[in-house]
């Protein structure tokens, strides 16, 4: 669920959302060996507040920060109940001007319970040309993927060794409207190194 407020004539936006879900694994097989019962929950919390900072005819800039918190339990019939949780902060910048050049600047702080604490972040960018719409587009960023509760601890298919993912990545590419932008051809080089 979530719920969403502007206040001062729509200079500042605020969300709230809750998720939460409970599963439960049977094994419905009728095999050699029985796969444990494996039952969980998790929980997720997360607010967020876009603030319009300037806007004028030509450029416009809206902030974002936000908070998320994640509580993971579980428990099966052969192992003790586990627990997981994770904090996390985020801000993010967006600049738009003329509406050709959009730019946006992000960084996010997470502290996992097992994995520790990972910072990321993120820089877009995109310039169009007036004449023939053709944009030219480019990202840079760092990820960070902690195990979930499931791959760590489901007696099953868990690994008590599991680390975290890191990664870096980039891209640049080139976009061109076609047939008055019916059709978008889109090319774009990537790496990704995980």
């Amino acid at each position: 669920t979530q719920l969403r407020t502007e206040m001062f004539d729509g200079l500042i936006e605020q969300k709230v959302g809750f998720n939460y879900s409970h599963f439960n694994r049977r094994d419905n097989s009728t095999g050699f060996f029985d796969i444990p019962a494996y039952d969980g929950s998790t929980a997720k919390f997360d607010w967020q507040a876009n603030v319009l900072l300037y806007e004028s005819a030509r450029v416009r800039n809206v902030f974002t920060t936000g908070l998320d918190y994640l509580d993971e339990n579980a428990s099966s019939s052969v192992a003790a109940r586990r627990s997981l949780h994770a904090t996390a902060f985020y801000v993010q910048e967006h600049v738009v001007v003329d509406e050709k050049w959009s730019t946006v600047v992000g960084a996010r702080w997470d502290r996992y319970s097992k994995a520790g604490p990972a910072k990321t972040y993120r820089v877009t960018s995109r310039y169009t040309l007036d004449e023939s719409g053709t944009a030219f587009h480019g990202s840079l960023g760092t990820g960070f993927r902690a195990p979930a509760i499931n791959e760590l601890f489901d007696p099953s298919l868990g690994n008590l060794d599991l680390r975290p993912e890191h990664s870096f990545g980039w891209e640049l590419g080139v976009e061109q409207p076609l047939d008055d932008g019916d059709v978008v051809v889109d090319a774009t080089y990537f790496r990704n190194d995980i």
